[in-house]
């Protein structure tokens, strides 16, 4: 009897447990692919929310996004501000280029938007952008990309994105795609000033030849600081237009509660030296003939010099 069911109980939780392994066994094989579904959801749910962080609500800043992405040679950045039917168009090419844009040179050194029209529909705007290529070579040109934007729910979509000339380069595009033969027709010759306060600035030739770079006192701010003045010089009138100056201070200079509260200073940066601010006028200095020829030539220095100094 005692027996009898002792072998019933080991019959029993035998089939019991054959019974069992099978169901277990397809259950773990189940719960790890469910956990296979639920990693990539979770990772394509998280790269979509970045993508949607990333796109700003006014065109403008699209625009703004885009350019500083084709800088840094980013084009997951880029891919993520174009309309879903541009992303189909580019998604194979930017994925077999690892997300990289651009070459290596010549690189985009600084970029601006010099155009902005509102299109037939509301819901539409055209841009173009202006990128300032460099080369280690001392030489650089410019490449123009002309952006439509459409607007999709609160956010700005580029909807096309093509070459403003004919001699455009295409440096938003991956390398294999930039047109270099253009690029050598586009280079201009640079010119490289180096001011004894260890400041380097490399400028194209056209630009040097039209200002004036001096180095001096600004007597009129206190404990007057070294200086780096850039000036236009106006042929017509045969005199220098200040432009705007550099103002190198040191760490004594910037304890001042003067230069803490300087209401017209902007930092650049630093080197060895000093603590970099620009000062540029508080006015326009041809007044009333601001769209006269020198006039017009002024404000156009002033804002590629600008440009250039903050990359210093």
């Amino acid at each position: 009897m005692f027996k009898k069911s002792l072998i019933g109980t080991v019959l029993a939780l035998t089939i019991s447990t054959v019974g069992s392994a099978e169901p277990l066994e397809k259950m773990e094989v189940k719960s790890e692919y469910q956990e296979g579904i639920s990693q990539q959801s979770v990772y394509e749910e998280r790269i979509k929310m970045l993508e949607l962080s990333i796109i700003p609500t006014t065109p403008r800043e699209t625009v703004e996004v885009f350019a500083k992405a084709v800088k840094e040679r980013n084009g997951a950045v880029q891919y993520a501000l174009l309309s879903k039917d541009e992303q189909e168009k580019v998604y194979t090419t930017l994925a077999t280029n690892h997300w990289v844009t651009g070459v290596s040179s010549p690189w985009v050194e600084t970029y601006k938007i010099i155009s902005e029209k509102e299109l037939k529909s509301k819901k539409q705007m055209e841009y173009v952008v202006e990128f300032n290529l460099f080369t280690s070579t001392g030489k650089a040109g410019t490449d123009l990309a002309r952006l439509t934007l459409e607007k999709s729910g609160e956010q700005w979509l580029i909807k096309k994105i093509e070459r403003a000339t004919k001699e455009s380069v295409g440096i938003w595009k991956t390398y294999n795609e930039v047109d270099t033969s253009h690029i050598e027709q586009q280079f201009q010759t640079m010119k490289t000033y180096t001011s004894t306060r260890g400041v380097t600035l490399q400028l194209p030739e056209e630009i040097m030849n039209k200002i004036n770079i001096e180095e001096g006192s600004c007597t009129n701010e206190e404990s007057n600081p070294p200086c780096t003045f850039f000036y236009y010089k106006d042929e017509k009138q045969k005199k220098n237009v200040m432009l705007f100056a550099l103002l190198h201070l040191s760490e004594q200079h910037l304890k001042s509660s003067y230069y803490q509260e300087h209401p017209f200073m902007t930092l650049i940066g630093k080197n060895k030296n000093d603590t970099i601010y620009y000062v540029a006028p508080s006015e326009h200095p041809y007044g009333e003939n601001e769209q006269s020829k020198e006039g017009k030539e002024w404000s156009q220095l002033i804002n590629q010099l600008i440009e250039r100094v903050k990359s210093i």
